[in-house]
């Protein structure tokens, strides 16, 4: 991204962004912005608003997974399954470009953690309870296997 993304936080809630604003939103790109033990999603807008909440609000779990994604060529990245506990729940896989900071892998485990999804323009859609694994790598697909 070109030009410099502004998130500007009251603990885990986001009172202002110029996400939509940026080329990267507008090439469709999802970004994810953690602070406060709270993952937070900014969904573009081209990215099919009614299907992509559809998608997520049928999630039982939201499971954050952090690894290398070598399909992708990348060294890291961030995995986030809406684990309906269907044989096919909604995943998205990110790159480092599309977050602002990585949870460290010693979290892994973690179950005191948040999920928020935010649409244009600025909205918080829903939010869920998150949990946080290390993993080998992306994509990962896998139920969690912790205590809850």
């Amino acid at each position: 991204m070109n030009e410099q993304l502004i998130i500007q936080n009251n603990g885990p809630e986001i009172i202002k962004t110029n996400y939509w604003k940026t080329s990267y939103a507008q090439a469709g790109k999802f970004y994810l912005s953690i602070n406060a033990r709270a993952f937070r999603l900014l969904v573009p807008d081209v990215a099919s608003k009614l299907a992509i909440e559809g998608e997520m609000r049928t999630a039982v779990d939201i499971i954050i997974s952090r690894g290398p994604w070598p399909a992708a060529g990348k060294p890291d990245g961030i995995e986030i399954l809406f684990d309906d506990y269907s044989n096919a729940p909604f995943a998205l896989q990110l790159s480092p470009e599309q977050v602002d900071r990585f949870p460290p892998a010693g979290d892994s485990g973690r179950d005191d953690l948040f999920f928020s999804a935010w649409f244009h323009p600025c909205n918080k859609i829903l939010e869920y309870p998150a949990l946080f694994r290390a993993v080998e790598e992306i994509p990962c697909l896998k139920k969690w296997e912790g205590k809850k």
